[in-house]
């Protein structure tokens, strides 16, 4: 009679079981992309508060956000699991405009500046 009873109680998942398994950052990234629309945007509001901040940092320079976005994108890229790729791939996109802005500014709109 309890073992019938045991399996007519449902059983409430919890939702920290995947750590256990190695699915922490599955979990964290899933929750925070969810929240923002997806991977892709998350990406593209992570890279642009990272740019404008380092633009700030680095008084107009835009040198220092796209090498760390090129390279953070490049680098998380593989690493991150399959289904968040596009967080990657988003802050490498980001990186390289902000790259070609860059050039663009420094050798095409003012060449004889610098």
């Amino acid at each position: 009679m309890l073992a019938l009873l045991q399996q007519a109680t449902p059983t409430v998942s919890n939702p920290l079981d995947g750590i256990s398994d190695g699915g922490l950052l599955e979990m964290l990234l899933g929750m925070l992309t969810s929240s923002f629309g997806g991977e892709g945007m998350f990406g593209v509001l992570v890279g642009g508060a990272t740019l404008f901040a380092f633009y700030l940092a680095g008084e107009g320079d835009l040198a220092a956000p796209t090498v760390l976005l090129v390279l953070a994108g490049a680098f998380l890229w593989p690493v991150l699991p399959g289904a968040y790729a596009g967080f990657a791939r988003s802050l490498l996109i980001f990186g390289l405009a902000s790259g070609f802005i860059a050039i663009g500014r420094r050798y095409v709109l003012d060449p004889g500046a610098r």
